[in-house]
Order: structure tokens, then C-alpha cells, then sequence
């Protein structure tokens, strides 16, 4: 288990609560085949959406199934919080209906999203230059110049998506401030 899942385990198995519901964007765009019941809400915010019928709770191994099903569709997960920093939401989005994901997108403005403490730190001499992250990439941190792969930490927010599909494990996330592999 790496250390961005570390990180996502700790919010969740100090949830007093979790429950789960529809992706709003999803279910409101209607763009795209991915799963839709792949938002996780927490504590008080989970358990008002239960209370009105709009999520349904979940134990932490069954949220722990849904986050490994929404990375498998390629959805990138997305921690919201309240104004005191309390996570409330662990959301799985996709780039063809999320609001917050297409803003970046389209208007280049990464500033507007909180990155992760994470980068992808690639092992050059082990990487097979399949693509398989180039694909996986919704930020084009990643390119084929010359059959090899390149990466722009700059484009980079620490989704994490990469390194779910290399096959040679030659991809890791690493915190920021640790030394990348060249």
C-alpha cells in the first residue's frame, strides 16, 4: 500500500460514518458509462444525506471495494473539506462530467484545485514505455516523444492514476518534497 492509500485509509477509518452516493456530475451529464455510486460523504454530512434518503451507508471495507472499483474505471479520487479542513467527502470523478475537473481543463488554471502532497516519480531503467500511463494521464503529464516516455511534473496534480496501470511497477508516488527519480 502506498502512501497516498495510507493517507485515504486514515480518512476513513477515523470516519465515525461513511455513506455512500450517486456522482452528481455523472448523474446530471450523463457523458460517460463510468460507475456512478462512487462518492463517498463522511461523518454529519454523510449521515444528513442517509437521513433524506440521498446516500445509503457503507462499512469501511465496502468503501474501501467502491474506491478500488472507481480506480479501475480510471475515475480520479478527490478529497473535499470544509472550511476548518475536516474532510467530509472522498469523491471518484471522471474529466468528461466533473465540474471542478473540467474548469481545470479547459482554462489551465491548476491553482484552483488543491494538489495532492504527492507527485509520480518514474524509474527510468525500469520502465518499458508501454503507454499504459501515457493513456491513463487525464492531465497529459504524460507523452511518447521518441517511443519513450516523458513527464511534466508541472502538468501533474497527483491524481495518482499512472500508477495504478504500470505494469513494471516502475511508477511510485513519492511526497513532494522527496528526491525524484530521474
Amino acid at each position: 500500500m502506498g502512501s497516498a492509500d495510507r493517507q485515504v485509509m486514515e480518512i476513513l477509518v477515523n470516519a465515525d460514518s461513511i455513506a455512500v452516493q450517486a456522482c452528481e456530475c455523472r448523474t446530471h451529464y450523463k457523458r460517460c458509462d463510468n460507475p456512478l455510486e462512487v462518492c463517498l460523504l463522511l461523518n454529519k454530512v454523510g449521515d444528513k444525506f442517509v437521513s433524506i434518503n440521498k446516500a445509503r451507508h457503507v462499512s469501511l471495507t465496502e468503501a474501501v471495494d467502491i474506491l478500488k472499483n472507481a480506480n479501475e474505471h480510471g475515475l480520479i479520487h478527490l478529497a473535499l473539506y470544509m472550511p476548518d479542513h475536516e474532510t467530509f467527502a472522498l469523491c471518484s470523478c471522471c474529466s468528461c462530467c466533473c465540474h471542478e475537473l473540467q474548469i481545470v481543463k479547459l482554462t489551465e488554471r491548476k491553482e484552483l484545485m488543491v494538489h495532492s502532497e504527492y507527485v509520480a516519480a518514474t524509474d527510468p531503467d525500469t520502465c518499458t514505455h508501454c503507454g499504459e500511463c501515457v493513456n491513463r494521464c487525464i492531465f497529459d503529464a504524460r507523452s511518447f516523444n521518441d517511443e519513450k516516455m516523458e513527464y511534466d511534473p508541472d502538468a501533474y496534480l497527483g491524481c495518482g492514476l499512472c500508477i495504478t496501470v504500470c505494469p513494471v511497477d516502475a511508477t511510485i508516488m513519492i511526497l513532494k518534497n522527496e528526491k525524484i527519480l530521474d
